[in-house]
């Protein structure tokens, strides 16, 4: 492999990692929230450059995998955040119809259980720059808290 081949491959490497994060600035310049635009970056790339290199291969299941992992995690909280916020469910009809003292205690609760939702979305943001520098500069990354979907 020549020196060009092995910063064309590292280049896809350090992509499928930020691909990650491309919501990011979507997100703060526009006002539009496109969901699961954190997994399919990066599918995209790897599903289109795995056949090329066996590192664009692993590197691209592992950035899916954490992206999914990260996503799952999201989801469970945002319910869980919900069911706690309207007591399990049952006041859900009082909130929509616009019972004052619910929807204060929906904020609290919501304005109470958002860090843990941040530091997610911080992890994810950190993890996948950390992936993208260690993995261009040719070293291997293991992201945490991942569940292996993509083997």
């Amino acid at each position: 492999m020549t020196k060009n081949d092995e910063r064309k491959v590292r280049f896809w490497v350090m992509l499928c990692h930020l691909g990650a994060i491309f919501w990011l600035p979507i997100y703060l310049f526009l006002p539009i929230f496109i969901p699961l635009l954190n997994i399919f970056v990066p599918l995209i790339i790897w599903r289109n450059k795995k056949s090329e290199h066996l590192l664009i291969d692993i590197n691209g299941k592992n950035s899916i995998n954490f992206q999914i992992s990260t996503t799952i995690y999201m989801i469970i909280w945002m319910i869980l955040v919900l069911f706690m916020a309207t007591d399990c469910g049952s006041s859900l009809g009082e909130f929509i119809k616009g019972n004052s003292e619910l929807k204060r205690r929906v904020y609290n609760y919501l304005s109470m259980f958002s860090l843990p939702a941040l530091l997610l979305g911080f992890l994810q943001f950190f993890c996948s720059m950390s992936a993208a520098i260690t993995t261009y500069i040719g070293k291997s990354y293991d992201y945490p808290l991942t569940i292996r979907f993509l083997k």
